[in-house]
């Protein structure tokens, strides 16, 4: 429907255009009243009109999950299990020192201050925290990271659980591989250590005995030479 404006030359009215009412009637008992300037396009009554841009409300996105506080019993994702001569440990930590005094007794390392002349350092040692059980305290492999620990084809390895009255010896081997595995004994995780002697493999599984770990099984098996790179 177009709406005629007309405009008086004659007469003083005071009046430019007339100002047109548009009803807008809803269903039933309710009404709304709504009047529109021609020139401005504003309503009178503060609501917007239909050629006024209405801003939309968007609901909250429930994509997103609500995230859960890890458990102290849960492993970390960047837990390192695997261990040996030839890998580097990749977050190594501070040792204890109620833990130095127990590596600087082990004869092996007694034999290099020996031979070397120089007093013990706890620089010799790297450290790594691992997740034994599920108590949420965080064990311990410390491994050699001075060479003159090393042997041919050999490390040691210390490995300590921890406890709410410290740190315990629950293993010490010197091998060239040692894993930790998922399965567990007396619900602490079983540890795999591997050597290499003769063009032999010699693998142990050792179990968790109540103190102190035990050798649980072992195998030997030849080195496939072929699969060997030159």
């Amino acid at each position: 429907m177009r709406i005629m404006k007309t405009e008086s030359r004659r007469g003083n009215t005071g009046i430019r255009g007339s100002v047109l009412g548009i009803c807008l009637l809803s269903v039933g008992w309710l009404s709304l009243v709504t009047c529109v300037s021609p020139e401005t396009g504003r309503s009178n009554t503060g609501v917007q009109s239909a050629e006024s841009p209405i801003s939309e409300t968007k609901a909250p996105s429930h994509d997103a999950p609500t995230p859960v506080p890890r458990s102290s019993t849960q492993r970390p994702a960047t837990e390192q299990t695997g261990f040996g001569a030839e890998v580097k440990v990749r977050r190594p930590v501070p040792i204890p020192g109620s833990l130095v005094s127990i590596l600087n007794g082990d004869p092996s390392v007694q034999a290099v201050v020996r031979t070397s002349g120089e007093p013990f350092s706890a620089k010799w040692f790297v450290a790594s925290e691992v997740s034994l059980n599920e108590d949420g305290l965080a064990d311990l492999i410390v491994g050699a990271h001075d060479a003159r620990l090393l042997g041919a084809n050999m490390a040691p390895f210390w490995v300590f659980i921890n406890s709410s009255a410290g740190y315990k010896s629950a293993l010490k081997v010197d091998t060239l591989v040692l894993d930790i595995l998922e399965g567990t004994t007396n619900g602490v995780r079983d540890i795999r250590t591997e050597e290499v002697s003769a063009g032999k493999r010699f693998i142990t599984v050792y179990g968790y005995a109540g103190e102190k770990y035990a050798e649980k099984s072992s195998s030997t098996k030849d080195i496939d030479v072929k699969s060997l790179k030159p």
